[in-house]
């Protein structure tokens, strides 16, 4: 992310190319690690967001990531999917849950 900025992850999720250059490895990787063991161990005030339409990581993920670490804030989003709250939709703007109240 530091090497592309902001605009460059938007301007890569902007592009219709699926599946993403190396999406495959990054399946893997996540098939094979569990962190669960060392969730107890996040000391850091945490914002867990879950994604109710995510297929990549079910809602059910982020709810027990949010149960592992102690005092985390969970915000679930409903109708949103995988990376849709990164940048905005092309048809419907900016996601109106990331807005400062």
């Amino acid at each position: 992310m530091e090497s592309v900025g902001p605009e460059g992850l938007v301007d890569y999720l902007r592009q219709d190319q699926w599946p993403p250059e190396g999406i495959g490895r990054q399946i893997g990787l996540c098939a094979r690690v569990d962190n669960r063991a060392v969730l107890a161990d996040v000391l850091a005030p945490t914002l867990v967001i879950g994604l109710a339409e995510d297929q990549m990581v079910p809602l059910d993920g982020s709810r027990q990531l949010h149960a592992g670490i102690a005092g985390s804030k969970l915000i679930e989003l409903p109708g949103q999917g995988h990376m849709d709250w990164v940048a905005p939709h092309p048809h419907h703007g900016t996601h109106p849950h990331l807005h400062r109240q």
